[in-house]
Formats: structure tokens, sequence, C-alpha cells
């Protein structure tokens, strides 16, 4: 964030850094794959990766819809429910199949935090 403050100063840019980002949770496999005398590569698969692919494409959407100047974070449903009442998460219900999530039609409601600017420190966490 920093380098950023820093480039627009230089730069002359006047744009506020946004941020969308998902987080998603669940069983996720790690494999190595290739060949040991050439070359080694990690995969790490699973439901929580592709979830979160999914949920951080629909910050796109969301961010245009109802926050076009703030940065968003989306919690993926096991999320919310492992926090129960810890996080105090927007709800965005989706009723019509044009905003569906991708992949996750049966997905009715969006949990997710915003906030104004990308160096404030995020504080949504109830006391």
């Amino acid at each position: 964030i920093e380098k950023y403050e820093q480039l627009k100063t230089k730069y002359d840019i006047s744009d506020d850094l946004r941020i969308g980002a998902a987080l998603a949770a669940g069983t996720m496999e790690i494999q190595i794959q290739g060949n040991q005398n050439y070359r080694q590569e990690v995969n790490i698969d699973g439901e929580p990766i592709v979830r979160c692919s999914r949920l951080e494409a629909y910050t796109k959407l969301l961010m245009s819809l109802v926050a076009p100047d703030a940065s968003m974070l989306i919690l993926s449903p096991e999320i919310i429910e492992k926090l129960k009442c810890e996080v105090q998460s927007e709800v965005w219900d989706i009723e019509d199949k044009e905003f569906s999530v991708r992949d996750y039609p049966d997905l009715k409601k969006i949990y997710f935090l915003r906030w104004q600017k990308a160096n404030q420190k995020l504080r949504r966490i109830a006391s």
C-alpha cells in the first residue's frame, strides 16, 4: 500500500487502491506433480479453492453495485457459520439468476465486509 501511495504521488494518480478478495474454508489436497529429475510443482486443489475463486470474481460485480469506491472481502457461508456472531458482515441477497455466483446457483446470500480505503485497518470484529 505504501508503494502504491508513492506511485500515486510520482505519477499523479488520483484513484485509490481498491481490493476485492474472498475467504473460504474446507478440505484441500496438496499434490506434487512432475518429474523429480526435471521439474516438480506443488498443486493445491479442492472445493474451497474453487469457491474462493468464484467469490473473489463476484467481488467485481458486488463492488460495482453496492460499493463502487470501497474494497471488499466476501466470506464464504462456512466461514460465517464457524465465526457465528464474531463478525458483523453485510448481506447481499441473490434473488435473480442474473446475479448468481458461477458454479454455485444454490448460494442465495453473500456475506461481505467493506472498507473505504485500502490503508485503513479492517475493524469489523464485534467486541
